[in-house]
């Protein structure tokens, strides 16, 4: 056969697999008309992210409708599970207690998978600068709040205290205060001096973070290993946190030592293949977007499965393997 023969039906092959990839992506349109993206409290680290994250998954799939809906890590796997919602935010350690059913779960949670791991965030105890206060032994009893019920800060602040022998009833039964309250409420109030130390999971450039080191000026209480260790044993899914000297502050003098999980994206087991694909796509692919709310540094989506414990959805895969992201 010669060369132009052979040149002219490869060409013809080429075009057809082109046209029937065409025509086959012309013709998906989602199950559904809308899709909420779960997220954090109002005023939290989440909520842009979820915005953003909506927004991203709506110009990729314009025939769905998207937008944030309010909630935490753990109320999101909840409302996934029984069927409330398809897509929610959450952070590694919460996944997996969620999935095996292990507190503050009362049950396993087999519905929820693995979409794609986003970023890590940090868990830290702050107070104010010129508090006497520079342990999390010296909050036994002190004016706190944990963050609201149904948040993983919330988990996270009973695990570290508990490693320290402190829980929220020994706090109030030496005349400390344990109030249950928002992102933006509990910076406010210690802002105010309402508070004396408030727990926080947000990247640590958050503007929650600037708006406190602005005015009153804050510091963030360091652990020791010993108590880290405790914690790590206690709560699969999380790992050590190292802020180096001077990173957080020009006042910071030493590292401080606390804890981090990673921020993912989960969804319901049942959602459909070709929608979860291209929602991990989209938000893979636009990672970039992402680095106004969260240093690079941080971003976990090129390790797509950093973290996880849980089962992985098989759309999301699909697109990890295609892209080389995992093996």
């Amino acid at each position: 056969m010669s060369r132009k023969k052979t040149g002219k039906i490869g060409f013809v092959v080429f075009l057809s697999v082109l046209l029937i990839a065409v025509a086959a992506n012309a013709e998906w349109k989602p199950k559904m008309s809308y899709l909420t993206v779960y997220n954090g409290s109002l005023g939290g680290g989440w909520h842009p992210v979820a915005s953003l994250t909506a927004e991203i998954i709506h110009q990729a799939i314009p025939a769905l409708t998207t937008k944030p809906g309010p909630g935490g890590g753990v109320a999101n796997a909840k409302l996934l599970q029984g069927g409330g919602g398809q897509v929610g935010m959450c952070l590694s350690n919460t996944q997996v207690q969620a999935y095996q059913g292990v507190k503050p779960f009362d049950k396993p949670h087999k519905e929820i998978r693995h979409l794609i791991s986003m970023y890590s965030l940090p868990f830290v105890w702050v107070v104010r600068k010129e508090s006497k206060i520079n342990s999390l032994a010296d909050l036994a009893d002190k004016k706190i709040s944990p963050a609201k019920v149904g948040q993983t800060t919330y988990v996270l602040s009973q695990a570290t205290l508990k490693a320290y022998g402190i829980t929220f009833d020994s706090i109030k039964a030496k005349g400390g205060v344990v109030n249950i309250l928002g992102d933006r409420e509990r910076v406010n109030m210690l802002k105010d001096k309402h508070l004396d130390a408030i727990a926080c999971m947000f990247p640590l450039n958050h503007a929650n973070f600037l708006n406190l080191k602005v005015s009153p000026g804050i510091k963030l209480l360091s652990m020791d290993q010993k108590h880290i260790q405790k914690i790590l044993d206690a709560t699969p899914g999380i790992a050590e946190l190292v802020v180096p000297k001077g990173t957080f502050d020009e006042d910071q003098k030493e590292d401080v030592h606390s804890i981090m999980a990673v921020t993912t994206l989960i969804c319901r087991a049942d959602l459909d293949e070709e929608l979860v694909y291209r929602i991990a796509k989209a938000v893979a692919e636009n990672q970039k977007k992402y680095h106004q709310y969260v240093p690079a540094k941080d971003m976990a989506m090129n390790t797509p499965l950093i973290g996880n414990m849980i089962p992985v959805h098989p759309g999301a895969m699909r697109y990890f393997k295609e892209k080389g992201l995992v093996k």
